[in-house]
């Protein structure tokens, strides 16, 4: 368990040069090789092992209709090239560090915000749910080009992200919103977020009801976050594109409070795409306070509620065990273009 302590290394190097362009490079790519390149590691192993393995045995056609689309056209050009499963995580996971470094340089703490993602989007949904992480990814891509005034770019990556997981179909509204005049932004944002409210719902329906009706230990460290960052989000005044990324996104943590206790799996799920609300929230907060003893002691009650939401999921999280021990491709690096039969991990 104490590689993934080691994550914690990067925000903290990030400190010295919060702005510079190539210090985000050297984090994104220590990211994107820690979590492309692992080996045996994380709950859905078996299963994309087993979407690698159909994707080589169907031809293109039958194997682009067997799942999300840009996933299984990773898949599918992998094979076809005789790489392994690898090389489709360590895409997945370069769109994902691609999307989450881009994103934290637009926050006012560059650092913090990639702290704030390490608990939750690097250590559990990376590892266990690779299709739905990369969507996140490309969810931050998005946002960090709507921020930079680049409407056209944000939809289409909010596109790229619905092909990589049907999920993030509540995204899709913002892809609209991103195109209108400022002057319409604020009434524009919560209408929305409310299709997107509409939206979750809709997963929740589209789902398998026997696992979504199931309860979720890992919902509360998903949406509890997102609900403080919520009520925080009324103390800051925040820059029009800021306030309009936060207002769609606290839509979505209201639907997801409102369906929590009927369909906490859904809540779980959709709670990863909430992260960046996170991510923006707090560490505006901590720059905004007045004095330098304030900013001090909630930046120290930040890094320590994440602290606990890291602890929590070594302790109490039933896939802590299929994350333990940590194995990578780095160790045989022949076994990247190999192909051996599909394993359980736990």
């Amino acid at each position: 368990m104490a590689v993934y302590l080691l994550l914690l290394i990067l925000p903290a190097a990030w400190i010295v040069l919060p702005r510079s362009r190539a210090a985000a490079l050297a984090v994104g790519a220590v990211l994107a090789i820690f979590i492309g390149l692992r080996d045996r590691v994380g709950g859905d192993w078996h299963a994309y092992w087993l979407i690698y393995e159909r994707a080589k045995s169907l031809d293109a056609v039958s194997a682009m209709l067997l799942n999300d689309p840009a996933f299984m056209a990773l898949n599918i050009a992998a094979s076809r090239l005789g790489l392994g499963i690898a090389f489709v995580n360590l895409a997945c996971a370069a769109i994902l560090s691609a999307g989450l470094v881009a994103y934290a340089r637009c926050q006012k703490l560059p650092w913090l915000a990639l702290f704030i993602a390490i608990p939750v989007l690097v250590m559990v949904a990376s590892m266990n749910s690779t299709r739905q992480a990369t969507a996140v990814g490309l969810e931050m891509l998005a946002f960090a080009f709507y921020l930079r005034g680049r409407p056209r770019a944000c939809g289409l990556a909010l596109l790229f992200a619905f092909a990589f997981h049907w999920s993030a179909a509540v995204l899709l509204p913002f892809a609209a919103l991103a195109l209108l005049p400022p002057q319409r932004l604020r009434l524009a944002a919560w209408v929305a977020a409310g299709l997107g409210a509409v939206l979750v719902v809709a997963v929740w329906l589209r789902s398998d009801l026997r696992i979504f009706y199931q309860p979720s230990f890992g919902t509360a460290f998903r949406l509890l976050p997102s609900l403080s960052a919520l009520a925080g989000l009324a103390l800051l005044r925040l820059e029009q594109r800021e306030r309009t990324v936060a207002y769609y996104l606290a839509g979505l943590a209201i639907a997801c409070m409102a369906i929590w206790p009927a369909a906490s799996m859904v809540t779980d799920r959709m709670g990863y795409y909430l992260i960046p609300l996170q991510m923006l929230v707090f560490p505006a907060i901590v720059t905004s306070l007045p004095t330098r003893g304030v900013r001090l002691a909630a930046l120290a009650a930040c890094l320590a509620w994440y602290l606990l939401m890291i602890a929590g999921w070594a302790l109490l999280s039933s896939y802590a065990s299929c994350m333990v021990p940590y194995r990578s491709y780095l160790q045989h690096p022949a076994a990247m273009f190999g192909s051996t039969p599909p394993q359980r991990v736990c």
